[in-house]
C-alpha cells in the first residue's frame, strides 16, 4: 500500500512538473504558419459545419491527414473558444500524459526514482516541449506511441491479459486516424528488430499480428471508404498518395529533405540538454548485466523511429519523436545509477562526448541569441533575448561543475530545471512579445479591429493560412486588384488583405472605390524583413470622389 502511495505521489510530480513545461503562455502566442493555423482552422471548420467524417480547410476539403486530430480540436474549442490556448490544449494535455505514461513504463521496468527522472527527461527535452506546446498532430501521436509500447512491454514480459491486446490495436487503430501509419509502422519496425536481437519468434508469436492488425484497421478501413466516397475518391489521391506515399518515394514534402544522417545529427539539438548524459547512459544500460531484456526492448524502440524515417525523402526534425520516450527511460536509468553509485561520469569517454556535444549546443544557441535581435531589428527585444543567452551558458557552468564534482543528484536538478526556464522564457518573454509583430499576430489583431460580422474577406496575393483563421471565416484568395474590382460591383460588405507595397499599382478608379481602415507592419521570419499590410474596404455609399 505505501508502495502504491509513492508511485501516486511520483505520478503526481511528473504530472505537475510537465503542466509547468507545457501550459504556461501557450494562449499568448499567434499559432504560426503554416501547420498550427490550418490544424487550428479545420478544427474550427468542423466545429462550425458539423462534419465530423471530412476535415475542411477554407471551405475544402483538408485530407492531409485522418479525422482523429480534428475532433480533439473541436472539442476544446467547444469548451474554451476558438483561440490560441484551445488550439494548443490537447498538445498539452497529451504531453503530460506521455510524461505520466513514461513515468509508469519505467516504473515497471526499475524502480521509482529512475522512473521519475525519466518522466522529467521527457518532459523536459526540447523537441517534446516543442511538440507539446504546438497546435499539430504530433504530441497526441506521441501519447498513442506511449500506449503502444506499454503493452507491447507486457506483451514482451510474459503477460497475456485481454485487454494489453485491446490497448495495444486499439492504440494502432488511434494512431492511424490520428497521423496515418506512423504507430503502426514504429510498433512493428520496433517487434522486428526485437526479433533480431533476441533471435526469437517468441515476440512475434505473442503477438497475434493478423487477426489484431484486422481488428485495428476495421475503424481505419470504414472512415476511409467514408470519407473516400464523400470526397469523390481524393482522399485516396492525396492522403496516399500525396502525404504517406509522397514522402518515401517521391520529391522532399515542401522543401523538407535532407541526408540519411539528418536524424542522428540533429540529436544533440533535439533532445537537449539531456544529449549531457545521452552517450553515457546507453553505455551504462549495455553494461548492466540485470538489464538484458529491457536493454534489448528500449533499443529496438529508440532505434525504430531513426530507422523508419532516415529512408525517407521528407524529413522534418520531430519525425523521430516517437522514440524519444525510450532514450528518456534510459537516461533516467543511468542517472539513477550514478547518483547511487557516486559515478564519475565525465571520467568515461561517453560522458566527455555528451558533455562536449551539449555545451557545443548551448553556446551555439546562446551566440544565435545574443545576435539575432540585432541582425533583426529586433533591438528592442534584446534583453529577453540576452536573458535566454545567459541561461545557457549558466546551464553549461552548473552542468561541468556538477559532472567534476560527481554530484549526479544536481546535475539532474539543473538540467532539468535549466530547462523549463529557458523554455518558459523563451515563449512567456520572447515569443509572447515577438509573436505579436510576426505576421499571424497582426492578422489576429487587423482583423478584430476592422471586421464586422457580415464581411467577406478578400486576401489579394497573400496566402498564409493564418489569415482563414484569424478572419474565422472562408477567404476569397485573390490574384490581381481586378478580382477586387470584381468583388465591389458584387458586394461593399467585405474586407480586402493586401501587402501595402501592392497598393501602388492599385487603378485609379479602384482608389476611389476602396479606402485602407488600417495598416500594419510584420516582421517575416523567412526573409528577416519587415513587410506593410492593409486593411481595405469599399467606402460608404455609391462611387465617392476622390479622396472624399
Amino acid at each position: 500500500m505505501a508502495d502504491n502511495r509513492k508511485v501516486r505521489i511520483g505520478a503526481l510530480a511528473v504530472a505537475v512538473w510537465a503542466a509547468l513545461c507545457f501550459l504556461p503562455g501557450i494562449g499568448n502566442v499567434p499559432l504560426f504558419d503554416r501547420d498550427e493555423t490550418r490544424f487550428g482552422e479545420a478544427g474550427r471548420e468542423m466545429l462550425v459545419r458539423h462534419d465530423y467524417l471530412v476535415p475542411y480547410f477554407n471551405g475544402t476539403p483538408r485530407l492531409h491527414k485522418p479525422i482523429a486530430f480534428y475532433y480533439l480540436l473541436a472539442a476544446a474549442y467547444k469548451s474554451f473558444g476558438v483561440n490560441e490556448f484551445a488550439a494548443r490544449l490537447p498538445s498539452a494535455l497529451a504531453g503530460m500524459g506521455t510524461c505520466v505514461l513514461v513515468f509508469y513504463l519505467a516504473r515497471r521496468m526499475f524502480s521509482l526514482w529512475p522512473a521519475a527522472l525519466a518522466g522529467v527527461v521527457t518532459a523536459t527535452n526540447l523537441q517534446h516541449m516543442v511538440i507539446a506546446r504546438a497546435a499539430t498532430v504530433d504530441s497526441v501521436q506521441l501519447l498513442l506511441v506511449m500506449v503502444c509500447f506499454i503493452q507491447l512491454w507486457r506483451l514482451y514480459t510474459g503477460e497475456r491479459q485481454w485487454d494489453a491486446y485491446l490497448l495495444l490495436y486499439g492504440g494502432i487503430a488511434l494512431g492511424t486516424l490520428t497521423k496515418g501509419p506512423v504507430v503502426l509502422g514504429v510498433v512493428l519496425l520496433a517487434v522486428a528488430v526485437i526479433t533480431a536481437m533476441d533471435r526469437s519468434w517468441a515476440m512475434l508469436r505473442r503477438l497475434h499480428l493478423v487477426p489484431g492488425l484486422l481488428a485495428s484497421m476495421a475503424p481505419v478501413a470504414l472512415w476511409f471508404f467514408l470519407a473516400n466516397h464523400r470526397t469523390g475518391g481524393l482522399l485516396v489521391t492525396e492522403l496516399l498518395g500525396h502525404q504517406m506515399l509522397g514522402p518515401a518515394v517521391g520529391e522532399a514534402f515542401e522543401g523538407h529533405g535532407g541526408p540519411f544522417i539528418y536524424y542522428l545529427a540533429l540529436l544533440p539539438v533535439s533532445f537537449f540538454p539531456w544529449t549531457a548524459v545521452l552517450p553515457f547512459s546507453v553505455w551504462r544500460l549495455w553494461k548492466a548485466p540485470e538489464a538484458r531484456h529491457t536493454r534489448t526492448f528500449l533499443v529496438a524502440w529508440a532505434v525504430a523511429p531513426f530507422l523508419m524515417f532516415s529512408f525517407l525523402k521528407t524529413k522534418l526534425p520531430h519525425y523521430t519523436l516517437p522514440g524519444y520516450p525510450a532514450l528518456a527511460i534510459m537516461v533516467g536509468f543511468a542517472l539513477e545509477q550514478a547518483i547511487r553509485q557516486k559515478e564519475a561520469i565525465l571520467g568515461h569517454w561517453t560522458g566527455k562526448l555528451g558533455f562536449g556535444l551539449f555545451a557545443f549546443v548551448a553556446l551555439a544557441v546562446a551566440g544565435a541569441f545574443c545576435v539575432y535581435p540585432f541582425a533583426t531589428e529586433f533591438g528592442h527585444y534584446a534583453p529577453e533575448f540576452l536573458a535566454v543567452a545567459a541561461l545557457m551558458m549558466a546551464m553549461v557552468a552548473f552542468a561541468l561543475i556538477d559532472l567534476l564534482r560527481r554530484r549526479n543528484a544536481l546535475l539532474a536538478l539543473d538540467l532539468s530545471l535549466g530547462a523549463t526556464i529557458v523554455v518558459l522564457t523563451v515563449w512567456v518573454a520572447v515569443l509572447s512579445a515577438c509573436g505579436a509583430e510576426l505576421p499571424a499576430g497582426r492578422m489576429r489583431a487587423g482583423f478584430a479591429d476592422v471586421l464586422r460580422a457580415d464581411d467577406r474577406v478578400l486576401s489579394l496575393r497573400y496566402n498564409e493560412p493564418s489569415v482563414v483563421f484569424y478572419a474565422g471565416r472562408d477567404v476569397k484568395f485573390v490574384r490581381s486588384w481586378q478580382d477586387v474590382a470584381d468583388e465591389v460591383s458584387t458586394t461593399r460588405k467585405f474586407i480586402c488583405l493586401a501587402e501595402s507595397r501592392r497598393l501602388a499599382d492599385m487603378p485609379a478608379e479602384l482608389q476611389r472605390e476602396l479606402e485602407v481602415v488600417k495598416a500594419v507592419s510584420a516582421f517575416q521570419l523567412s526573409t528577416r524583413q519587415w513587410v506593410g499590410f492593409s486593411f481595405l474596404r469599399p467606402r460608404e455609399g455609391p462611387n465617392p470622389p476622390n479622396g472624399g
